[in-house]
């Protein structure tokens, strides 16, 4: 009868194998390498990821926001607007208590008043000492006022009649500081504080010299 180590050193099956003594370094480096690769791609494509996200929907949605915002804005300012010009007839008939716009034929024809004070403000005030009284009648203006010496009514109309919107300009004066004696001679101090009466006529809208 065979012994127990005989039988154990029976090969059954197929042929025996040699048992694994190392291991494959290259391989284990290799597959190392490998995940690293990945792994990198992966973050490459993170990176891409976050920057769509933000350039590509973000942005484009935030420009949206803005965009409609402003467009909200200008709504209620249009609104407004709209609101606002309801009222433009009553404006316009104060507005022609002032000046010669959305006024009948007849007030068309008429000076506008704020041309008459501007010449009034911008020509007449600086050369007097003082304003006695002005009055507006249609087309004239007349002017009472106390000039520091007669000379300077000669002057004083020139200035006037360089306005374009004068058309002609008369002028009378009277010495205020004479004494008995000048007044009896009727001699105008020329040289002395003198008081003018001043007419200015205007010209009419759409005659020569005058801009509409």
């Amino acid at each position: 009868m065979a012994d127990l180590k005989s039988i154990a050193k029976i090969q059954i099956g197929g042929p025996k194998y040699p048992d694994k003594k190392h291991i494959n370094l290259y391989q284990r480096e290799f597959k190392k390498s490998k995940i690293a690769l990945e792994l990198l791609a992966f973050a490459v494509f993170l990176v891409f990821l976050h920057f769509f996200v933000v350039f590509g929907v973000q942005e484009p949605l935030q420009h949206a926001e803005r965009a409609e915002l402003t467009y909200q804005r200008m709504e209620k300012q249009l609104d407004s607007i709209r609101r606002a010009n309801r009222v433009i007839t009553d404006v316009q008939n104060e507005y022609a208590h002032y000046g010669n716009s959305w006024q009948n034929e007849t007030e068309k024809q008429t000076p506008d008043r704020l041309v008459m004070l501007n010449t009034l403000k911008e020509r007449i005030f600086p050369r007097c000492n003082s304003i006695d009284s002005v009055s507006i009648t249609e087309d004239q203006m007349n002017i009472s006022c106390v000039l520091p010496k007669g000379t300077v009514l000669s002057e004083l109309i020139g200035q006037i009649e360089e306005d374009e919107a004068v058309f002609y300009v008369t002028a009378s004066l009277e010495d205020v500081g004479g004494d008995e004696a000048d007044a009896n001679s009727s001699v105008l101090a020329l040289n002395k504080e003198a008081k003018a009466e001043i007419t200015v006529s205007f010209r009419k809208p759409g005659e020569s010299g005058e801009k509409e």
